[in-house]
């Protein structure tokens, strides 16, 4: 997993014929390239979702042809995680007035 995608591999996807999509924590990927019947990579533009608890990417591959029809590649025994890291801020930096309170940016 890098900051905006994720790769699943595995065997037998279909490389033509149908749409691919993925899923982490409940969002859609922005892309999903087949490269091969062993890779594909989903891509989601603003970052792979975060979540703290572990949960299981989802990718599907759904017929062109025939539909409603959808071969589902899910394993349940594989999680990630992607939690929120601040790795520094500029907290020493805020002045704040009676009235109005501080602003960090993050």
């Amino acid at each position: 997993m890098s900051s905006n995608s994720i790769t699943f591999t595995g065997s037998s996807f279909p490389t033509s014929g149908y749409n691919s999509k993925a899923k982490f924590n409940g969002v859609e990927a922005d892309s999903v390239i087949v490269n091969s019947d062993t890779t594909t990579i989903a891509t989601w533009n603003l970052g792979v979702p975060i979540t703290n608890t572990a949960a299981v990417p989802e990718l599907r591959f759904e017929s062109q042809t025939n539909l409603g029809s959808a071969l589902i590649a899910n394993p349940n025994t594989i999680t990630l995680t992607n939690e929120l890291t601040i790795s520094s801020s500029n907290a020493a930096s805020l002045s704040c007035s009676f009235a109005g309170g501080c602003n960090l940016q993050i």
